[in-house]
């Protein structure tokens, strides 16, 4: 009986998480009460931290869908202020010629600057097996150095084979260097 009850549990009940600490050896973060630090150019090429290591990554991936930009030809992003909490974000290539841009509204609150997307999840045609919702939120913070750290979090719950639920969340933080020409 008991075999059942674990097999039970085990096959019906899935789900993990993974949640990484604030790097010890990355700068202080700076405490603001304006959220107007943003503006500026930062490098596109950054880092982010994830089970005591540190792994490459693009700023331009968090605003821009990999069908619009190529991340990797991308140098540096601009932060442009716009009214009502709206910023105009440029990708720029290495020759100062701008790839793409977007215009998206950031929460300010205490300095930092937060991000919220939700979006349903399907198998992408009829009778898909898989059937969700993804929540993912991101917080710009700046550095003591005017750097730019980006904590992600995402959490996603749904239903697998439209019987098994599902459910998970990560986070972790990147760091992007302000650009300096």
């Amino acid at each position: 009986m008991r075999l059942v009850v674990l097999t039970y549990f085990t096959i019906f009940l899935s789900g993990c998480s993974s949640h990484q600490p604030y790097p010890e050896n990355w700068e202080v973060q700076k405490a603001n009460e304006s959220c107007l630090w943003l503006q500026g150019f930062y490098k596109n090429n950054g880092e982010y931290f994830l089970n005591e290591r540190t792994y490459k990554t693009h700023l331009s991936a968090y605003f821009f869908e990999s069908t619009q930009v190529e991340h990797s030809k991308v140098e540096f992003i601009t932060f442009e202020v716009r009214e009502n909490e709206s910023y105009l974000i440029k990708a720029i290539s290495e020759n100062n010629v701008q790839i793409a841009e977007t215009l998206i509204n950031l929460d300010c609150n205490n300095g930092s600057l937060i991000s919220s997307k939700d979006r349903v999840i399907t198998g992408g045609e009829a009778g898909a097996i898989v059937l969700g919702t993804q929540i993912k939120q991101f917080r710009l913070v700046e550095t003591i150095d005017g750097n730019l750290l980006l904590s992600s979090e995402s959490s996603v719950a749904g239903m697998l084979l439209m019987v098994v639920p599902v459910a998970g969340s990560s986070s972790v933080w990147s760091k992007f260097n302000k650009y300096r020409t």
